[in-house]
């Protein structure tokens, strides 16, 4: 029977589509299953994923960031920033001097991957989902634009307990609400 068990295990998916055997279902600490949204991540994405919100002098603590962090960490970044429709894509050539892993601006449905920055492109809000980035237009003008809370608010629901989220110094509110969520879902919130 045994044997049957891990033939079983062995031909793919079961029917919930996971690979794992029933009695291997993840737990966090082995107390508590994971939530489906933690479950996604833990089988499609970095072990652990760090959302950076910074204004727009947020340059010189993400050097200190990039600098400090070794390219083989296994961990994924996102890093949001206040950048207006028409402003210049600039910022992962920025933080590319930095780092020796991999950055790449942000594209619809583009999954989190371990040992790389995506950084949002120019005029849009970024959320995830699934473990994968999604690109909205920015909201209409006259009403708040705030894209560090709409990140975080969408990255501790889709990664729980394995969100970190990093606050950079700067102004205004933005950031407020969506550190909130990542700590009623169990993540790390660290502000500057």
């Amino acid at each position: 029977m045994g044997e049957t068990n891990e033939l079983n295990a062995a031909e793919g998916p079961d029917s919930a589509g996971s690979d794992l055997p029933e009695s291997a279902a993840p737990t966090i600490n082995d107390r508590a299953p994971l939530s489906e949204g933690e479950l996604v991540c833990a089988v499609h994405a970095p072990c652990f994923v760090v959302g950076i919100g910074a204004s727009a002098g947020g340059h010189e603590p993400l050097e200190h960031i990039f600098t400090a962090v070794p390219a083989d960490c296994d961990i994924s970044f996102v890093v949001v920033m206040h950048i207006p429709a028409d402003g210049p894509s600039l910022l992962a050539d920025l933080i590319r001097r930095y780092t020796s892993m991999e950055v790449l601006t942000a594209e619809e449905g583009m999954p989190l991957r371990p040992n790389t920055v995506h950084v949002i492109p120019p005029g849009v809000m970024l959320t995830v989902k699934e473990g994968r980035l999604r690109l909205d237009p920015s909201e209409v003008q006259g009403r708040p634009h705030h894209p560090i809370d709409r990140f975080f608010t969408s990255f501790a629901a889709d990664c729980g307990a394995r969100a970190i989220a990093v606050v950079l110094s700067g102004f205004g509110l933005d950031g407020g609400e969506g550190v909130k969520r990542i700590k009623e879902g169990g993540g790390i919130v660290l502000v500057q």
